[in-house]
């Protein structure tokens, strides 16, 4: 993971926070302010590595399905 420039958070760690603000129902700014601990916010980038992990290899899944059904239709 690659940081941001000067104090910025980096982009995984950011994307991680609005995901989990969303899933709170939370705007970001009030989810980010409410004083995340290093552990909740390790905990945040986590849950959302695994939930990007997943929604990438079912993608792919999906998209391997789409590419066998058009090269070999009769097969699928």
């Amino acid at each position: 993971m690659v940081p941001c420039r000067g104090n910025s958070i980096a982009s995984d760690e950011l994307h991680a926070v609005a995901w989990a603000a969303k899933q709170a129902g939370e705007s970001y700014g009030t989810f980010a302010a409410s004083r995340l601990t290093p552990e909740q916010r390790a905990n945040v980038l986590e849950a959302y590595r695994a939930m990007a992990k997943d929604r990438n290899e079912a993608e792919k899944e999906r998209l391997e399905r789409a590419a066998s059904d058009r090269c070999c239709p009769s097969l699928s």
